[in-house]
């Protein structure tokens, strides 16, 4: 990804965004363990460990679950700012196809029904072998009356979705009228960088009134919080890495930022912690307060994320490079791997932490190992949204030599771009 400066008296920078790599890759990575530690708290998901883990585990997922998601969204928001950059509308709207749809479609056929297969056995279906399932694989219809999901890929479903539906919206953004509009809003944030915290009111205006009456379910089609939530939050990440000057506001509010977000996350525990979290279904005045309150929690660390990221880690390094091109494919595969394994681990009756370590351990040995094969063929490389090899290599010869971190270190009067606040609310759900 390649930044460009919008904006009166901005120019352009031939810079690759390795702050955003970084906190993708960083996301993605959390999500693995997150995913582990599903199996191991009280919340809805598709396998469950006979005992629970207790605060040890489930507070620390609690307070990553009210920023994880947005986080992604706003770094997809952000790539495609980058990728309008060098590619046409059309040329656009292939690629969201082959990299986004492909992966999709292959992945509901193939890496989701082994975890379907696996939570049917546990539910105690008779299939005595996966095989014996495939002849039911996409039968009952959706998922979780049927078999037929796409479970943790809702994410891919949701970008492809929005990267389409937003785009002429981007396409207005960068006319010179679009430019002129966001350069100003940028210049207003530059002068008074507190204005950020305003990027939170349709966030909470879109969850105080829709995520009472729609609970999460990922399925597209009647999750209209999430839905109006994350597009918002996919607008934002487009818009705040179209101009340097939002990066630059972002970076000089991190500390502040840092510091609302743990006393908000302080907060928010306690509450939990008290059993007197209210009810997400009521419009009364405490569950909207909550709702709110998991928003703002949410805004305060996407802040002091990005602009810490920006501030440390917008530097080369072939580490990220490598890491960048594997997550993709590691998205896909881990659920299917953690849930194999977990079945297969159900009733070993051991300490929990070790029972965490070897699933994480043992995904991420399988996955790799998966990955490592994946890459060598371009036929598997694109069904798990690869580039194709020569595409691959061509776009690393573009890029300059890796550097040392310690060279790249930005000064404090300099700026980089980054994004903005987001929310999320309580319990994940099976499909997140």
């Amino acid at each position: 990804m390649r930044p460009e400066l919008a904006g009166p008296g901005a120019g352009q920078a031939d810079e690759r965004r390795y702050d955003l790599d970084w906190l993708r890759v960083s996301a993605f990575l959390l999500l693995i363990f997150y995913h582990v530690g599903m199996f191991f708290v009280p919340w809805d998901w598709h396998l469950k460990n006979p005992r629970t883990a207790g605060p040890s585990l489930e507070i620390p997922m609690f307070l990553v679950s009210r920023w994880r998601l947005p986080l992604l969204f706003v770094v997809s928001g952000a790539a495609v700012h980058f990728a309008l950059r060098k590619r046409s509308r059309t040329e656009f709207v292939r690629e969201r196809f082959s990299r986004l749809l492909v992966p999709l479609i292959f992945s509901m056929l193939v890496v989701v029904p082994p975890q379907v297969y696996y939570e049917r056995v546990a539910e105690g279906a008779a299939y005595t072998s996966f095989l014996a399932f495939l002849p039911d694989a996409f039968a009952g219809g959706a998922y979780p009356r049927g078999n037929i999901s796409w479970h943790h890929l809702w994410f891919v479903a949701y970008v492809f979705v929005y990267a389409l539906l937003a785009l002429p919206l981007f396409h207005a953004l960068r006319s010179d009228r679009g430019r002129a509009v966001v350069g100003r809003f940028a210049a207003w944030c530059q002068r008074r960088p507190s204005t950020l915290f305003l990027f939170a009111l349709p966030i909470l205006a879109s969850e105080i009134a829709l995520r009472p009456a729609w609970p999460a379910t990922h399925n597209l089609v009647a999750d209209w919080a999430n839905f109006v939530t994350y597009l918002i939050l996919f607008v934002y990440g487009y818009v705040l890495y179209s101009d340097e000057r939002f990066g630059a506001a972002i970076e000089r509010r991190r500390r502040a930022a840092l510091m609302l977000g743990i006393a908000a996350s302080a907060s928010l525990v306690t509450i939990a912690r008290t059993g007197h979290s209210p009810d997400e279904t009521a419009y009364d005045f405490a569950s909207l307060a909550w709702i709110a309150a998991n928003a703002l929690d949410a805004g305060f660390w996407l802040v002091a994320l990005m602009g810490y990221a920006r501030r440390y880690l917008n530097v080369r390094s072939t580490t990220i490079r490598y890491a960048n091109e594997a997550v993709y494919p590691f998205y896909i595969l881990h659920q299917t791997v953690i849930i194999a394994i977990a079945y297969h681990l159900i009733d070993w009756d051991v300490a929990i932490p070790l029972k965490f370590a070897v699933i994480a351990t043992g995904t991420f040995v399988v996955t790799t190992a998966l990955y490592l094969a994946i890459r060598t063929n371009d036929v598997t490389r694109v069904l798990f949204g690869m580039k194709r090899r020569a595409a691959a290599a061509r776009a690393s010869a573009t890029r300059p030599p890796a550097i040392q971190a310690t060279t790249m270190r930005p000064s404090p009067a300099r700026a980089r771009p980054s994004r903005a606040p987001e929310t999320r609310v309580v319990g994940p759900t099976a499909t997140g």
